[in-house]
């Protein structure tokens, strides 16, 4: 099933470092977007969320992903596309597609969560129409004319009318289940030439001296995290992995580029330092709906367990004696021509 959310007016800010939450109330200007009349009345479920824990999740095909889709979780996704943003030199991409002086058509951005991307990308290129697609319904109501949004299941077969340019999924690791059809779906329906870039983080931190162990609460929960989405059946795969899977699906040109995320300011060097600082605001904003569903529905832990154990989680982000951060990458292949 697929339900098109587009909205024609109003216009987008591409100031993101200096009103990020100027950008998040503009953004949110209902609590729950609304859909063309013409789809609410038949598939008003679709659009709709359930409360479990606390939280707020998907009722179309609930169950499926794990994370929340309530404003916390939005504010979340927004400083994450900020943080992206930062990394990867104030651009939306590394891979052709993100040039400035790029000739780009047709975009599908996969799993597109607030919409933010998506948005941005359509006003660096006014002349590219984007369909952006989610589970949730969580973009905003009113968008530019060249965005189109979409819920819909990424794993379902894709039937769009004409290929694309280029293909972007972000955070979506443990959203895929069979990342091999997925990646061959992206490539058979990429125009000749077209690219696919995936931009995402392995999911285990890592420190160089030692001071993050095994024993450290942050790191037992990202293992238990680990843990949940193999008995899930959606594991999170690092980087190497997915290269591999790109190149069996058919890429060229098939390239990655890695960076590091700390999980605080505890880096000297400036900008390092800066992305730790978004990074801690990324992870304590997120840490409780990474763990409330994947804990309880798949570990069978109470939620008062959850809360209490993700305090000794809390204080190993707050704690700048670790020197803990993620791998993040920029994943990236074109489709040949010919």
């Amino acid at each position: 099933m697929t339900i098109h959310r587009n909205r024609r007016t109003a216009t987008h800010s591409t100031k993101l470092l200096s009103s990020l939450f100027t950008r998040i109330q503009f953004f949110r200007s209902s609590d729950t977007p609304k859909a063309p009349s013409s789809t609410r009345s038949a598939d008003s479920y679709v659009l709709k969320s359930y409360i479990e824990n606390g939280r707020t999740y998907h009722c179309f095909k609930a169950g499926k992903y794990f994370l929340p889709n309530d404003a916390k979780e939005n504010e979340r996704l927004d400083i994450l596309h900020v943080l992206f943003f930062i990394t990867f030199g104030d651009k939306l991409g590394l891979s052709p597609p993100n040039q400035p002086d790029a000739k780009v058509m047709r975009v599908l951005d996969v799993g597109t969560g607030t919409g933010v991307w998506a948005l941005d990308y359509a006003d660096a290129h006014p002349g590219t129409h984007i369909i952006a697609t989610d589970l949730s319904a969580i973009q905003p109501e009113f968008v530019p004319s060249n965005v189109e949004f979409e819920i819909d299941d990424a794993e379902d077969e894709w039937a769009y009318s004409a290929h694309f340019d280029y293909i972007h999924a972000r955070a979506m690791s443990s959203a895929i289940r069979d990342w091999p059809r997925f990646l061959q779906q992206c490539y058979n329906n990429l125009a000749p030439g077209g690219y696919t870039e995936l931009q995402d983080m392995d999911v285990l931190p890592c420190s160089d001296d030692g001071t993050l162990t095994t024993d450290n609460p942050l790191y037992k929960c990202t293992n238990l995290m680990r843990i949940a989405t193999i008995k899930a059946g959606c594991p999170f795969q690092d980087h190497s992995e997915l290269e591999i899977a790109m190149k069996n699906a058919g890429f060229i040109d098939v390239t990655i580029k890695t960076f590091k995320w700390p999980q605080n300011k505890w880096p000297k060097d400036k900008k390092m330092k800066e992305m730790g600082e978004w990074n801690h605001l990324n992870l304590t904003k997120g840490i409780e709906g990474f763990c409330l569903a994947l804990f309880t529905r798949v570990l069978k832990w109470e939620t008062e367990e959850v809360h209490a154990f993700l305090e000794g989680v809390r204080k190993d982000l707050n704690d700048e004696g670790i020197h803990a951060y993620w791998t993040v990458f920029s994943l990236y292949g074109r489709k040949p021509f010919g």
